[in-house]
């Protein structure tokens, strides 16, 4: 159920170590029809500035504290369902579920109802995620400002080469991001 996921995702938070816990959010990676494949739990200390990222699932028994088995075609994205539900939209993929959320409730706020934000994760993703579902699809990458996110921009695009109708990374050098700024800051 929702609650034991929430009481797993707490634990987990909890075991983080971190000075202190300021907010934890979880993730709910879905599959096309919303059923939940797995979650991440995110944990942040705005004192330190230290994060505390861990993945979990189901496996019919128990919850494991680490990703699923990953399919032969690769991880799949965040953010499925909406690509399922809007399959002509503009996709902007950006490094993390943060900043795929911030942008994603931008996009509703703003009435932008034909752009939606899809993430393969953290920084060193974009390799093992499954790109297919953007089959098509006009792309731009929105990188995190910093030497990792410029990292994370040029992977995304190779691995859109073949699938996207076009793949971009977005110009972020005139939004005044500070460094390591992303799409939340925006």
């Amino acid at each position: 159920t929702l609650n034991q996921v929430k009481e797993f995702a707490a634990k987990l938070a909890a075991s983080s170590k971190l000075a202190s816990l300021d907010s934890k959010t979880l993730y709910t990676y879905e599959d096309e029809t919303g059923a939940p494949l797995y979650w991440r739990v995110r944990a942040d200390c705005r004192a330190t500035g230290e994060k505390f990222i861990r993945p979990f699932y189901w496996t019919g028994t128990a919850f494991e504290s680490k990703e699923p088995p990953a399919p032969p075609e690769g991880k799949p994205l965040y953010g499925l369902q909406r690509l399922a539900i809007k399959p002509a939209a503009v996709v902007i993929v950006c490094e993390g579920e943060k900043a795929t959320d911030a942008l994603n409730r931008y996009f509703h706020l703003n009435g932008c109802a034909g752009v939606l934000a899809v993430t393969s994760g953290g920084a060193s993703s974009a390799g093992a995620a499954n790109w297919q579902p953007l089959n098509g699809r006009a792309c731009f990458v929105f990188p995190d400002h910093d030497e990792a996110g410029a990292k994370y921009a040029h992977e995304v695009i190779a691995a859109l080469q073949g699938i996207a109708s076009s793949a971009a990374v977005l110009d972020i050098s005139g939004l005044g991001l500070p460094p390591k700024g992303d799409a939340v800051e925006w």
